[in-house]
């Protein structure tokens, strides 16, 4: 019987390749985020600021426990798939292992969890489906992972924009069907989560053979604490605004505020792209051919920084035909997206600096930086939501985003001259 092959060979790091491979990570999530946006707007538009505002704020709470079994592991492996490609099979198999144990235990937890919260703001039943999804989406991404650690996008691609299709698609039949809970938004979301985990595991099985090695585990748990709480306050500086919204002006204010950060996510695709492709890349070339490596990331930060930048005057042009497809009661969040769409520029060029990062073993000294902007995001949040409102919160965004991308540039620079002053004469 005819055994399925493995690729064990390592990455092909030539220009050809890295450029296609960002074209087709840039397809598919091009692709899935449009679809992406466009559920959500549906979603919006038929449950109204109100409801919208309780399915996103329960959806940010859990999310933002997720990290508890996401651990940061996509990271982990994106890195270090990229620097020992023939261990890839080893390396998905054992954060599969680790991912499923402890996200089942946390799922267990939340589900029992859910009631000690305050219902107006955070459904029981929403709360619950929400962790669900995200549990599914966990488990769909680190098999996205392998594919993309490994510079085989075309799957990743494919699985990605297929999946979102789908939720697209179920999503636009309830909006004619005149559905109007969120519980039945969140239910065809984890329909196609679950469609996606599945599908994608199979593949997995097929084209990578993951098997859990408990070499690997061990070694992913005693690095992992940094990828960890980068994962984190990646997680805190893009949600930590609607949660504190939610609880100090309530689910209205909070479904006004949430489509202007989910568009700005959406758009983020071709940034997000480039990372996943040059961070394995970047993780190789700097343990083996660090002058090629300071080439490649410095065609990177450019192409980010001027990607970001037309995606930030293309946004600002349409914001308020976008917000206007919303209806009349998202008004309010047209100015909340021209303010917002600073940040496609801004963090786009983290993106940039944030790939070498982590390719140059640097997650932990990245990790401070991100505390210190999101403790500062925090407090200024805390400090004028009552009085600034939606409006004010994303300023502090804005402002805090710039701080985000200083920070990394100044701890690239630093490595760079650390690099240039350690040549021998």
């Amino acid at each position: 019987m005819k055994q399925p092959s493995i690729d064990k060979n390592p990455l092909q790091l030539t220009r050809r390749n890295i450029i296609a491979n960002i074209a087709t990570l840039l397809s598919g999530s091009t692709a899935a985020q449009g679809m992406m946006a466009v559920t959500l707007l549906f979603t919006a538009r038929q449950l109204g600021a109100v409801h919208y505002g309780q399915y996103v704020a329960a959806f940010t709470l859990v999310s933002f426990t997720a990290v508890l079994f996401s651990l940061g592991l996509d990271l982990w492996l994106l890195r270090n798939a990229g620097r020992e490609p023939t261990q890839l099979a080893s390396l998905t198999g054992s954060l599969l292992a680790i991912k499923g144990c402890i996200g089942g235990i946390w799922l267990a937890v939340f589900f029992g969890l859910a009631s000690i919260l305050d219902p107006s703001r955070f459904p029981v039943e929403l709360i619950r489906l929400s962790a669900l999804a995200v549990w599914l989406d966990g488990m769909f991404s680190i098999n996205l992972t392998a594919f993309r650690a490994s510079l085989r996008n075309t799957y990743s691609a494919v699985l990605e924009a297929g999946t979102v299709g789908l939720w697209l698609l179920m999503t636009f039949l309830l909006m004619t069907s005149g559905q109007a809970q969120p519980m039945a938004y969140l239910g065809v979301r984890i329909v196609a989560s679950l469609v996606g985990v599945v599908v994608s595991s199979l593949l997995v099985w097929y084209k990578v053979q993951p098997r859990v090695s408990l070499l690997f585990v061990k070694r992913a748990l005693r690095e992992i604490l940094p990828f960890a709480g980068s994962d984190l306050l990646a997680m805190a500086t893009m949600r930590q605004d609607v949660l504190i919204v939610a609880l100090m002006l309530g689910s209205q204010a909070a479904g006004l505020y949430s489509p202007a950060i989910g568009i700005i996510s959406a758009a983020f695709v071709v940034p997000g792209a480039i990372y996943l492709v040059v961070t394995p890349v970047l993780s190789n070339l700097f343990s083996t051919n660090i002058r090629q490596a300071w080439i490649i990331a410095r065609q990177s930060i450019i192409v980010s920084a001027l990607v970001g930048l037309a995606a930030f005057l293309g946004l600002a042009l349409i914001a308020g035909p976008v917000i206007s497809l919303l209806g009349v009661t998202f008004h309010g969040s047209r100015e909340v997206l021209l303010t917002l769409s600073v940040i496609l520029f801004t963090h786009s060029i983290a993106f940039g600096m944030a790939s070498i990062l982590v390719a140059t073993g640097q997650q932990a000294k990245r990790t401070i930086i991100q505390a210190i902007v999101v403790a500062v995001n925090a407090i200024l949040d805390f400090g004028i939501v009552h009085w600034a409102g939606i409006l004010g919160v994303a300023v502090v965004y804005v402002i805090s985003d710039i701080f985000l991308m200083i920070g990394y540039s100044w701890l690239v620079w630093q490595y760079y001259r650390k690099g240039i002053n350690n040549k021998p004469l």
